[in-house]
């Protein structure tokens, strides 16, 4: 197998564009959590003219890309303890209104690193089989939570192991949650019908990637598909890096309006349906700018009022 993993290495994809893969399949509108290491290269880049929003767990909702040199303020973290920036509407909120958002179905999408994912989608991002202590931490919520899970990984294991099997042997995250693959090697949709070979990393071929994978993947379509994803990318997979956008093309005008939303929607979804209304006398779709400095008051028929946010 090490023959092989070196005969393959000149042609894998970097980091960087396996996060431009992921960005090229992000939609205008969505709302999309960002997991450590690898997820969060993913804001450099979605294309300017995309709309798409960043929410980062510990409270970050309009998250963008890394700060340029000078430019870090090491109060503003990620998930996973690395330097970010705001965007113009980005806002701060704490621990239970960004779990509200994941938690009440409001996310579009996670992206997430993983140690494996089986065949149906079973994910398994959390400890190791030979590791005696770990923390789940907000995994489980997020990816039973959103709507589709993208998992970023290498294709193997450093000695060779397919990472992509039949069935997992490491310890669960989430049961089948997981909606499409990205790796070093390629773009895989996890389907009803089976794992569906979408993407090529150039300079590989079908069998190329089969050989590395634990379960069986189907192809048949892989030429169209690979064509319409690049194009959807945007940029040239021969590169050295990709097309890269800097963190000032990247920033989008998300206005207050969307992210205050956001939370509004999280809390409304707490309670059974007819039971919750802002108050002020205002609907939930006229309400502006909630989490920055507007106090919201959810009224409800059986539990009174209560204030969400300060």
């Amino acid at each position: 197998m090490s023959a092989q993993i070196n005969r393959l290495t000149p042609h894998l994809l970097t980091r960087g564009q396996i996060a431009a893969c992921v960005a090229a399949d992000l939609e205008d509108d969505w709302l999309v959590n960002l997991g450590i290491g690898m997820p969060t290269l993913i804001p450099e880049y979605v294309p300017p003219a995309r709309d798409v929003m960043f929410h980062s767990e510990n409270g970050i909702i309009g998250m963008g890309p890394p700060p340029a040199p000078g430019e870090e303020d090491q109060d503003l973290i990620s998930a996973g303890k690395g330097l970010v920036t705001l965007i113009p509407g980005g806002a701060y909120v704490n621990h239970t209104d960004s779990f509200a958002i994941a938690r009440g179905g409001r996310l579009d999408c996670a992206v997430l690193g993983a140690f494996q994912v089986a065949a149906n989608g079973d994910l398994c991002n959390w400890r190791l089989p030979n590791q005696t202590s770990g923390s789940v931490g907000g995994a489980m919520d997020i990816a039973v939570g959103a709507k589709r899970v993208f998992v970023t990984m290498s294709h193997t294991t450093r000695e060779g192991d397919a990472k992509i099997v039949a069935e997992r042997t490491y310890p669960l995250t989430a049961g089948g949650v997981v909606t499409k693959i990205y790796t070093d090697m390629a773009v895989i949709a996890v389907t009803p019908d089976g794992l569906v070979l979408e993407a090529i990393a150039p300079g590989l071929t079908a069998d190329d990637v089969q050989a590395a994978t634990g379960a069986p993947l189907d192809s048949a379509n892989v030429g169209l598909a690979r064509r319409m994803h690049d194009e959807r990318a945007g940029f040239d997979l021969d590169g050295a890096a990709g097309r890269r956008h800097g963190a000032a093309a990247q920033v989008a005008e998300i206005n207050f309006r969307r992210v205050g939303m956001a939370v509004v929607r999280a809390h409304l979804a707490r309670f059974p349906a007819g039971h919750g209304e802002i108050a002020f006398g205002h609907r939930a779709e006229n309400f502006l700018d909630v989490v920055l400095g507007v106090e919201l008051l959810l009224v409800g028929k059986t539990e009174g009022i209560h204030r969400l946010i300060s």
